[in-house]
């Protein structure tokens, strides 16, 4: 099967740094949005290559 690319939105996009400039303010350091930034990019790859794995 053909893998499939994930688009996201601009909206989804200013919100999803946002939220790493949060941890990164709040934690006085960057690994944490690091380590969401993997998870994020892990669960971006499978729903690409299974896009129903998710409700």
């Amino acid at each position: 099967m053909a893998q499939r690319n994930v688009i996201w939105t601009r909206t989804a996009d200013i919100q999803f740094v946002g939220i790493l400039e949060y941890w990164v303010n709040r934690n006085k350091s960057a690994s944490f949005s690091k380590k969401l930034v993997g998870l994020v990019t892990k669960h971006t790859k499978e729903i690409a290559n299974t896009p129903f794995i998710y409700k």
